[in-house]
């Protein structure tokens, strides 16, 4: 992965835009694969996801 990945990845993750709107504040959730040529963010979608960081 390129630093300019590291660079957005980062972003992505410190992104706060919606924290007023939900409950337990912002935490977007991002899994990465050095070879993907796409990147899919979402919020967290619950708390369980909320506390581990882990999608679905």
């Amino acid at each position: 992965m390129t630093h300019s990945n590291h660079v957005l990845i980062e972003q992505v993750r410190d992104c706060a835009l919606c924290t007023q709107h939900l409950p337990l504040g912002a935490k977007p959730v991002i899994q990465v694969h050095p070879k993907a040529r796409i990147l899919i963010t979402g919020q967290a979608l619950g708390r369980k996801v909320y506390e581990t960081g882990i999608p679905y």
